[in-house]
This record gives structure tokens, sequence and C-alpha cells, in this order.
């Protein structure tokens, strides 16, 4: 196969799953410089080989050889990977939580509600993690970041913006209020530090960002009738909204929900964009956007929530975590894990090892996208 041109072992190796990949990789040095080239990682994204699967961020090292390890489980549909692959935090193993992701890269971010913790990008299959720039920001109680990761694509760049607003008290109330919120944006592999954006709105977000064809989501709030943006309370529901910002426009638009949701969570559903409707306590209902233009919704899925550990559950006790095998759905409740399967319309409990309330736990498409090679680009 040494003999074929480069050109052919390109396309034959696009067509391969990225578990049989990373073996080849170790056959000879030819082979391991194309697995590692840009050439065969833009290919084997866009040829659509992956299929999703749940990356399992385990606190446990390899104690045996002191650094990070990776497992499969669950037939490969499932991947762990050591949360001590983040620099510091051995002894910290929930200290960071996921903020969002695309194309198979991972952003998470410091748990906590301060701006100066550190915020990595994470590549599970290829074990790379990358520091991401300071914010500068001076050091002020209150503050928030809220960060998304999207691909531009009319330079083939990797954007994160991070929205950041102050949470503040409310004279004579107990709920907290948002009253001020600006936003940057750092390019991957082009500059060392973050630029502020001219256009943004003034909308808190919160949650895990969504990726989708170009377009960056949070669930973002309105202004409420006093002019301040509510913390989590029934009025707070209210006047949620979508917050959309085009990667390669760099603009902000606020969109609607397909309904009037009282409680609703975006989800990852390979590469579209899903709206949760928790509001009901006998079913969830997943919408997903079909024309981002013209707001065009389609109702994708209807579960019924028949298993004994979710029927009982508060309104927003349920996430979606996202898409993995065989196009099925996985479903938490706290520590409960369940697969739901759309061809039979079947509820499956699953057990994750070690999983409880505060393990991260998201639906991602792996790729060969090389971190270290954005950092080197940076070093130039």
């Amino acid at each position: 196969m040494d003999k074929l041109p480069t050109d052919l072992i390109l396309v034959i190796f696009s067509k391969l799953p990225l578990k049989t990949l990373l073996g080849l990789n170790r056959v000879c040095k030819s082979w391991s410089r194309i697995i590692d080239g840009r050439d065969l990682a833009k290919l084997h994204l866009n040829g659509g080989v992956e299929q999703p699967r749940i990356l399992h961020l385990v606190p446990k090292p390899d104690f045996a050889t002191c650094k990070p390890y990776k497992s499969w489980v669950q037939d490969g549909s499932i991947m762990e990977i050591c949360s001590s692959i983040f620099a510091g935090i051995k002894r910290q193993p929930t200290a960071y939580v996921l903020e969002s992701s695309c194309n198979g890269i991972l952003c998470f971010k410091k748990r906590n509600f301060g701006l100066h913790g550190t915020a990595y990008l994470l590549n599970p299959f290829k074990q790379e993690a990358l520091e991401l720039p300071a914010l500068n920001f001076l050091r002020e109680p209150g503050l928030m970041a809220s960060y998304g990761l999207g691909f531009d694509g009319t330079t083939s760049r990797y954007k994160i913006v991070c929205i950041v607003t102050r949470l503040c008290k409310i004279p004579d109330k107990a709920q907290a209020c948002f009253n001020y919120t600006t936003s940057m944006v750092y390019t991957l592999g082009e500059s060392s530090s973050w630029r502020a954006l001219s256009n943004h709105l003034r909308c808190p977000v919160y949650g895990k960002s969504v990726f989708a064809s170009g377009i960056l989501y949070w669930v973002g709030l309105t202004k409420h009738m006093d002019g301040n943006y509510l913390e989590h309370n029934d009025e707070f529901n209210k006047i949620k909204k979508i917050v959309a910002f085009d990667v390669a426009k760099e603009e902000f638009r606020l969109r609607s929900c397909p309904g009037p949701f009282r409680i609703f969570h975006l989800v990852d559903l390979k590469g579209v964009l899903g709206v949760v409707d928790c509001s009901s306590r006998s079913h969830l209902e997943i919408w997903t956007l079909r024309d981002y233009e013209r707001e065009n919704w389609v109702k994708e899925y209807r579960i019924e929530i028949r298993a004994p550990n979710l029927m009982h559950c508060t309104h927003n006790g349920i996430e979606v975590i996202g898409l993995w095998k065989e196009g099925e759905l996985l479903l938490r409740h706290s520590h409960c894990f369940v697969s739901y399967n759309p061809k039979n319309d079947k509820l499956e409990y699953i057990r994750i090892p070690c999983g409880n309330p505060d393990t991260d736990l998201c639906s991602f498409t792996g790729s060969l996208v090389s971190l270290s090679a954005f950092q080197a680009d940076r070093a130039k």
C-alpha cells in the first residue's frame, strides 16, 4: 500500500472509522504523517463516516501509568477519557464543565461563576487539550462567562465566542437579575488574545451552546417589564428565547422557540439544532430547526415517559444528552440513564460506570482535527 499515490491513500483512509485509523497510525511513519495531517482530517470530517457516541469524562486516572487514559465500553458506543488530561485538576475531577462542541472538539470551562478560571479545548480521540488565552477582564464579583465553539466555513477557522454577564441582586427581592452583557471572540490558530465584538445582544444566555450549520445557539432571556433579566422562576420561563450567533458574519440574532414552552433545553442532533420541550410530566417533545431564515421547526420525537424512575420527576429533571448508537437518544435524570429507540418506541436503562449527577456526558462525533497544530500556528 506504500506504493499507492498519497491522494488515493487519503481517499481510502477517509472511509475508515477513527478507531481503525488510530490503530493504523502506529504501523509506519508515512501512514502516521497522513493520519495526523490536515488533509485527512478535513476529508474524514466531510465524509460522514463516524457515528455519534457518548463521551464520559472519568475522574479516576490510570494509577498504573500515572497518565490520562481512554477506553471503550458498550462496543465503542461510549468512550471514557480521564479528566486528568486537563493540567492541574487531578485532585478536582469535576472542576470543569462542558460548554460546547464542534466537529469532535469539546470546550470546557471552570465550574464556577468567575471569569478567571482556565478554559480548554479537548479532542478526546487524539487526547489533545489546548488552554485558551485568559479573558481581558478586571476581577469583579458576579461576572459569569458562557462559551460557544463554532466553525467558520468561509475561512475554515474555528472560533470561540465568550458571552460575559454580570449577575446582581434586585433590591428588596430574593431573586437575582442580569444587567450587563458583552461578548468577545477568539479565532483558533490566528491570534493570541480575545477581541471584542461590535455586534452583540444585551441578552444573557445560560446552559450549553449548540453549533449547527454555521450558527451557535444558546437559551437566552429577553427583558422583563422592569428592565431586568430575571433569574430562574416562573417569570423567567415566560421570557426565554433562543440566541443565535452567525460564526462567519459574527452577528447575533434572537430566534423564537417552536412553541410556548414553559421549560426547554437545546440539544445537538448530529449537526441539527434540537429543542427539547420538558413542559409535560408525561412526555417529552423534541423539535428540530430545518430552515434557519424561515424559522421552520419540525416535531421530530415524542417520547412517552414510561420508565419508573423518570415518571414522577420535575418538569426540568430530564436531560436529552443526544444521539448515540443506531440512532438512539440517551436521556438522563440525576444518575439514571435511559436510551430511547425511535424505531420501536422503547426505553431501556443503560448502566454507565461512575455515573452520578456531576458526571459530564455528551454526544459527539469524533474527528482527527489536531489541536496541537493550531497551537503551533499561534506560536508563529
